[in-house]
């Protein structure tokens, strides 16, 4: 296996982060997580590369939670249009902590979410963003 490059440690970082919020979310332990750019684009690991608003829709739909996002700018929020409770308890989480039409995801533009790194993710090792996702899934439950 090689070795991550900066930028690679970065996005899976920035990755990691989201999941984590978003698990918290889903745990019913925050109710929003509040990003300053959903267009910030995030390219892991030798995949093509995504947005921010794409890489929180794809970590949600993981979870078996579909969102919608409306709105623009700073004015633009996700919200919970959909959830396969199965999906959810498949990953050992509560489907009643979440509901329909709960917004989930709003942008403030003047607010930046520091992700903090940590070493275990350098060896990740994934071709693909729904590969790596539930990868990250796995360690973000088993660490809150």
């Amino acid at each position: 296996m090689e070795l991550l490059d900066e930028n690679d440690q970065e996005a899976i970082h920035i990755l990691y982060g989201l999941v984590v919020s978003v698990v918290k979310i889903v745990r019913g332990n925050e109710q929003i997580l509040i990003v300053d750019d959903l267009d910030k684009e995030i390219q892991p690991i030798n995949m093509d590369q995504t947005t921010t608003r794409e890489a929180i829709r794809s970590i949600f739909v993981e979870l078996g939670i579909e969102i919608a996002y409306s709105g623009k700018g700073s004015n633009e929020k996700g919200v919970v249009i959909d959830m396969d409770e199965s999906r959810i308890n498949e990953f050992g989480l509560d489907s009643d902590t979440i509901r329909f039409g709960q917004t989930v995801i709003r942008t403030d533009n003047l607010q930046k979410q520091i992700i903090g790194k940590t070493n275990e993710l350098k060896d990740i090792d994934a071709k693909d963003l729904p590969t790596l996702i539930d990868r990250l899934i796995a360690m973000a439950i088993n660490k809150s």
